[in-house]
Order: C-alpha cells, then sequence, then structure tokens
C-alpha cells in the first residue's frame, strides 16, 4: 500500500533496477494507472483463480512460458 499511497517515491526506488531497454517506460504513469488494480487494506494481496488463470492463459497465448503453468502451480490454497 505505501507505493499505491506514495507513487513518487516507489518510481525512485525501482529506477535503478530498470533495464537499458525499458529506460523509455514513464514509470510514474505506470504505477498512477496500475493504484487502483492493488486493491486497498482490506483485500490486498488476495489472488482470485479466475484471474490468475486469465494472466496465465496470456502467458501461454504469447509463448513466454515453455511448459504451462496452472494456478496450483502458484498459489499454495492454503495461503489463500
Amino acid at each position: 500500500m505505501y507505493a499505491q499511497e506514495n507513487p513518487s517515491f516507489a518510481v525512485e526506488c525501482i529506477e535503478p533496477f530498470v533495464s537499458e531497454s525499458d529506460k523509455d517506460i514513464n514509470l510514474l504513469e505506470s504505477q498512477e494507472y496500475t493504484n487502483p488494480f492493488y486493491g486497498d487494506k482490506t483485500n490486498w494481496g488476495i489472488m482470485e483463480e479466475a484471474n490468475v488463470a486469465e494472466f496465465l492463459e496470456w502467458i501461454k497465448t504469447n509463448g513466454l512460458e515453455e511448459t504451462p503453468l496452472q494456478y496450483g502451480d502458484l498459489v499454495l490454497k492454503g495461503l489463500v
């Protein structure tokens, strides 16, 4: 939630680690766009299976992983 409340500082923290090929990304704009998707203090970090499945399908469709991933490969059911 700190990054959500302090987007400029969050950008300062990660800027030194951005690869050369990504230096043209407007990190502050990206952070501000992403902020609403973090949720709030009551639901931050909760992983909904349907959202994870959609992301994993996107990874598969775009050929980003050689091995197909399932929800259970990434999220421990006891922690959700």
